[in-house]
C-alpha cells in the first residue's frame, strides 16, 4: 500500500489497533457508513490506521475532538500524539484558506506558549521527583573523611545503610500473586489498564486480554492480573516489585504505588 501519511508518528501505526476502536468511532458518527466499508476492505491493521488518518484529514474539529476522548479511554499514551497530528492537519488547511505565510512562519499563539511553559516547568519538576525519589534505590550522602566521623554518626549511617540493602532486596523480589491482586482491586489502574500494559512493554497483549475477557466473561479487572501474569511469565527477571512499583509511579498510580511499597517493602 502506497504511504500517503509521512508525518504520522510510528507509535500511532504501530500500537493502535482498529478493530478494537472502529465501533466506537462508528457510533460516535466519526466514521460514516462509506468511511466504515473502506476501512474495512483492508487486510492488515496498519493500513487500516494508515487509512483512518488519511480520512480524519478531512474530518471536522468536533470529529477530532470525538477521537480523542477514544484515544483517551484505550490509548492515552498516544493521544496527545494524535492530537499534534490533527493540529497540523488544521493549520495547513488554515494555510490553504489564508494563503498566508508559512506555517513554521506563523507567530505562536500567547496562550500555547504560557501552557508551553508550564508543561516544562512540570516536566522538570516530575523528572526531579521521580529522581529524588525512585524505589528501585536507596543511596546514603557522601561519607566524610573517617577520622572525622564521630561513632554515634558512625552507627547511624552503618544502621541506615543495612536498612537500605533490607529495602532493596525486598524490591529485588518477583511479584507474587498477592501483589497482582493489589494492584487488580485499584478502580483506577483498572480503568487504565491499557496505559499499564503499554509502560510495561506489553502492548500486543492488550487486544488478546480483551478477547478473553469476552470470551470469559470476566470483569475488566481480570486484564489486570492476566496482565501482570503475562509480564511475569515473557520477564521473570523484569517482573519485581521495585519496577512494578517504579511504572504505577510513572503513569500516575502513586496509591497502590504506596501500598505496595509499605506493604512488602518497608
Amino acid at each position: 500500500m502506497k504511504k500517503m501519511l509521512t508525518a504520522i508518528p510510528r507509535e500511532i501505526l504501530n500500537d493502535l489497533q482498529y478493530n478494537l476502536i472502529d465501533v466506537k468511532l462508528h457510533q460516535r458518527n466519526v466514521l460514516n457508513r462509506s468511511d466504515f466499508i473502506l476501512l474495512n476492505s483492508y487486510s492488515k491493521n496498519e493500513e487500516k490506521v494508515e487509512m483512518l488518518m488519511e480520512l480524519m484529514r478531512n474530518k471536522s474539529e468536533e470529529d477530532h475532538e470525538n477521537f480523542l476522548e477514544i484515544m483517551e479511554e484505550d490509548y492515552d499514551w498516544i493521544r496527545d500524539k494524535c492530537e499534534i497530528f490533527f493540529q497540523k492537519i488544521r493549520l495547513d488547511a488554515l494555510q490553504k484558506k489564508t494563503n498566508s505565510c508559512p506555517v513554521n512562519a506563523l507567530p505562536e499563539n500567547p496562550e500555547s506558549v504560557e501552557v508551553k511553559k508550564q508543561t516544562e516547568t512540570t516536566e522538570e519538576s516530575d523528572r526531579s521527583v521521580h529522581t529524588s525519589s525512585s524505589p528501585d534505590s536507596c543511596a546514603l550522602p557522601p561519607r566524610a573523611e573517617k577520622e572525622n566521623i564521630p561513632s554515634d554518626v558512625k552507627k547511624t549511617e552503618e544502621t541506615v545503610s543495612a536498612n537500605c540493602e533490607i529495602i532493596n532486596k525486598k524490591l529485588d523480589q518477583t511479584i507474587t500473586n498477592e501483589m497482582m491482586t493489589k494492584v487488580r482491586r485499584n478502580h483506577r489502574v483498572v480503568k487504565r489498564w491499557s496505559t499499564l500494559a503499554h509502560s510495561l512493554g506489553m502492548t500486543p497483549v492488550v487486544h488478546i486480554l480483551r478477547q478473553r475477557m469476552v470470551t470469559n466473561g470476566e470483569d475488566v479487572d481480570a486484564c489486570v492480573l492476566h496482565l501482570l501474569e503475562e509480564w511475569k511469565g515473557a520477564h521473570p527477571k523484569k517482573a519485581t516489585l521495585g519496577r512494578l512499583v517504579t511504572v504505577l509511579r510513572e503513569d500516575g498510580f502513586n496509591d497502590v504505588a504506596d501500598e505496595l511499597e509499605g506493604t512488602y517493602a518497608a
